[in-house]
């Protein structure tokens, strides 16, 4: 008997993603049909995952060398144009092959937007689990009465919901996209069924726990609400508890990507599932969860305190502080509106300063630029003020009008004009000419440059109060690489360092020598701090040269040898020799998270701290790195003992001189500080 072959594919936008959306399909394709008492063996499913980097060659010989009967693709605003061609190809090379297309890309066909079929002879707007079955037992029928998928019977057809067609360039299409109401109906991600062909997840799985978005944003997909269905619907807690428990205890992965478009949406809810992820964390856990900013309740947050380290990241969406802008694209419960929701923790920039400087979670926000309402100066303010907060990450995004938006129907008179070509990017607007875009664009790319990489992030601090505005910095970097040639998309981390310091020296040492030297210390500190292998300091990172010379250094060497006591520095350490004490003075603790610079500029104490730095090597081959500090002046001064004589070659011997006053004094200082050393393995004493 000959089967039905079905071919799911997508192109993701690199080798490490993997396409849920194509497994989702599978899992309730098999569900569906098998309670139709269909026969596995009627039909054959395939899923392709290919990458932007993979050739267009390569792809369709792929694809058409199984020769299937339905091609089915997974369409996002990364692979559009890509996958266009692709069913160009597939249309043109076979007469029966059928073609569907269904993702975000597609779901303004519900709107009769044809175009958004990518030149696929069917599509499917919305959730496509349900509908995109349905289509598959129609096809099974006509194959097993006519032997074409594509005989499909159009009465039933049209009764799919979501459902949109092309033939001989007229176009049909349901007014509503698929929606899934019952979400516990879907089969779980993380139990494969027998028979699904594509390769493993990586080192990171997505995940949901709800769908749908209770906002209205004019800019986003997930305001197009469904009218056969609420909202938002939920995933019950018993499907997501047994959903973790397998990704952490049986598939053992570690990253796991939450793609519901508002967590929090329930807060109560939220608060259950952090609670219970925790409970069953690895060491290695991360949650990663799109937060909304006016959703936190001090039961969240008072939870997000107590924890002592970071399982959660949290992306936030502020988009802009200016309430005009906000409130032109549906969100009204912005930054200074004075009505935030009722169940509001405060709000977007209270709740920031909380999360970034009195919890563990690692936070990455958004801002948009090109929103209406909002001029150069208005994005600029954002930026500054987002910036001083320090989150993790910051991405700078460029508006977007995607198909099927509010925005992009009322674009023209908003006032924005966009490029029409994927990623649809607006260009100018009534208020921001496309120059002062152009320069918007440049500050998002410096941001990543130096920001989101987290190279130099105790540097940053230093020169946001140095610059005191951010984006002063990050403009003046960009002017520094231009006058020199410097290109910004190809920069070893090296490199980079050294473009920062050149660029301190002209721009801070010329007003001060001890701010440069703070500077420096900063910029010493990140590049060991982004180590974890054995490694050199380059040259120009080295700290000053040491006031003692080898002469002094071997009469302390004489004189704890007359101690009887041999002392060496353990292989499994290395020291860092800084100018300035490098620890915040006021905690004892190393430079910690948020927005407080690492010095006071204007007084900073002008001693030095030592940083010991132990080498790690896991079971698992990988490494890692633990530090000690010292700042007291008596450590750091015997300190320097050992590092003089780990970076400098001591003399062979020492003439008597009836003894070195300062010399067995200082001997005497590291011999108090032998106990300690060598407990922390810093030092081997013999």
């Amino acid at each position: 008997m000959k089967k039905l072959k079905i071919a799911l594919c997508t192109v993701n936008t690199r080798y490490s993603q993997n396409a849920a959306a194509l497994y989702y399909l599978s899992g309730y394709l098999y569900k569906h049909l098998d309670s139709k008492n269909i026969d596995r063996a009627r039909y054959e499913l395939k899923i392709y995952e290919f990458n932007l980097n993979d050739t267009h060659e390569y792809v369709t010989r792929t694809l058409c060398s199984d020769a299937a009967d339905i091609y089915a693709f997974s369409i996002y605003i990364w692979n559009r144009e890509y996958i266009k061609k692709i069913i160009s190809f597939i249309r043109r090379a076979f007469d029966d092959p059928v073609t569907i297309a269904g993702g975000p890309e597609v779901i303004s066909v519900s709107k009769g937007d044809a175009e958004a079929m990518c030149g696929a002879e069917y599509a499917i707007a919305g959730e496509g689990e349900i509908s995109f079955a349905r289509f598959v037992e129609l096809a099974l029928d006509a194959f097993n009465a006519c032997g074409r998928a594509g005989a499909l019977d159009e009465n039933r057809l049209m009764e799919i919901e979501g459902i949109a067609r092309e033939n001989g360039g007229k176009f049909i299409y349901s007014s509503e996209p698929a929606v899934v109401n019952n979400l516990d109906e879907i089969p779980t991600l993380f139990e494969r069924p027998a028979g699904v062909s594509g390769r493993q997840e990586k080192n990171f799985v997505y995940m949901e726990t709800s769908r749908g978005c209770p906002n209205h944003c004019h800019y986003c997909l997930s305001s197009i609400k469904p009218k056969n269905g609420p909202a938002v619907r939920y995933f019950s807690l018993e499907r997501v508890f047994a959903d973790i428990d397998r990704i952490i205890s049986v598939m053992k992965i570690d990253k796991v990507r939450v793609i519901d478009r508002t967590f929090n949406d329930d807060p109560a809810r939220a608060l259950a599932i952090f609670k219970y992820i925790v409970s069953k964390a690895g060491p290695e856990t991360m949650f990663q969860f799109e937060i909304s900013p006016y959703k936190f309740t001090p039961e969240i947050i008072g939870y997000l305190k107590s924890l002592d380290r970071q399982y959660f990241q949290f992306e936030i969406g502020v988009q802009s502080f200016n309430k005009k802008a906000l409130d032109s694209v549906g969100r009204a419960h912005g930054e200074g509106s004075g009505r935030p929701e009722k169940d509001s923790g405060g709000r977007a920039g209270d709740v920031l300063d909380v999360l970034i400087n009195e919890t563990a979670v690692n936070i990455h926000a958004d801002l948009m630029y090109g929103l209406p309402g909002d001029r150069y100066e208005d994005c600029i303010y954002s930026f500054d003020k987002l910036l001083l907060k320090m989150p993790d990450s910051v991405q700078f995004w460029q508006l977007k009008l995607l198909r099927g938006t509010k925005l992009r129907e009322k674009a023209e008179a908003s006032g924005l004009v966009y490029d029409p070509n994927p990623p649809y990017a607006v260009i100018k607007t009534s208020d921001i000419s496309i120059f002062e875009m152009f320069r918007l664009q440049k500050l998002g790319r410096y941001l990543d440059l130096f920001y989101n990489h987290g190279h130099v992030r105790q540097t940053l601090k230093l020169l946001f109060d140095f610059f005191k505005k951010p984006s002063d910095l990050f403009f003046k970097l960009s002017e520094y690489f231009e006058r020199n040639a410097i290109s910004e998309t190809a920069v070893s981390r090296q490199n980079l360092f050294l473009y920062i310091q050149k660029f301190g020296e002209e721009f801070i040492k010329t007003e001060s020598d001890k701010k440069y030297s703070i500077f420096l210390d900063c910029l010493r500190y990140d590049f060991i701090n982004g180590e974890s292998k054995r490694f050199s300091l380059p040259e120009f990172l080295k700290p000053s040269r040491m006031k003692r010379d080898a002469d002094f250094y071997g009469a302390v060497q004489a004189a704890i040898s007359r101690s009887g006591i041999r002392l060496k520095l353990s292989k499994t350490f290395s020291l860092f020799r800084f100018d300035n004490d490098i620890i915040e003075t006021s905690s004892g603790k190393e430079i910690g998270k948020g927005g407080k610079a690492p010095f006071d500029l204007s007084g900073a104490p002008h001693r030095g701290a030592y940083m010991a730095l132990r080498h790690i090597v896991n079971g698992d081959g990988t490494f890692d790195t633990q530090k000690y500090w010292f700042n007291a002046p008596a450590d750091f001064s015997a300190l320097d003992y050992f590092y003089y004589a780990d970076k400098n070659k001591m003399p062979a011997s020492v003439e008597e001189s009836g003894g070195d006053r300062e010399a067995e004094a200082a001997a005497g200082r590291i011999l108090g500080l032998v106990e300690k050393l060598a407990e922390y393995g810093i030092i081997v004493k013999q």
